[in-house]
């Protein structure tokens, strides 16, 4: 894991406009995911640190909101109003709240945390 970290902290640092563009568009990390990152790019001493963080916080501000109108919808949808057919496009949104939150399964997330990777 920490690998990836620093190939993607290596990426942002590059301006490589792909990049920037793919991860702008993206649905951002985990949260442990994003605090190990975030954590990465505290340590460099290179120019622009605080603009990254900014980006980063920025795409993972944007995808929380997201998440929360999901997660909205998802609680409305449970109304006794709503049939089954409305219901369908929202069911996963539980799933993917958690899984933003705490990452996916098999991550080692208390690991993440500490800036462990999974292999130590």
């Amino acid at each position: 894991m920490e690998i990836y970290n620093k190939k993607i902290v290596e990426l942002l640092f590059s301006s490589n406009k792909e990049f920037l563009k793919l991860f702008k568009n993206s649905k951002g990390l985990c949260v442990p995911h994003f605090t190990a990152l975030i954590r990465e790019v505290a340590k460099e001493e290179k120019e622009g640190k605080q603009d990254i963080i900014d980006a980063l916080v920025e795409v993972e501000e944007k995808n929380l909101r997201r998440l929360d109108q999901e997660l909205s919808e998802y609680v409305k949808s449970q109304s006794y109003e709503f049939s089954d057919e409305k219901r369908k496009p929202l069911e996963n949104a539980l799933l993917k709240s958690a899984q933003k939150i705490v990452g996916r399964r098999g991550i080692g997330h208390s690991r993440v945390l500490k800036g462990i990777t999974a292999r130590d």
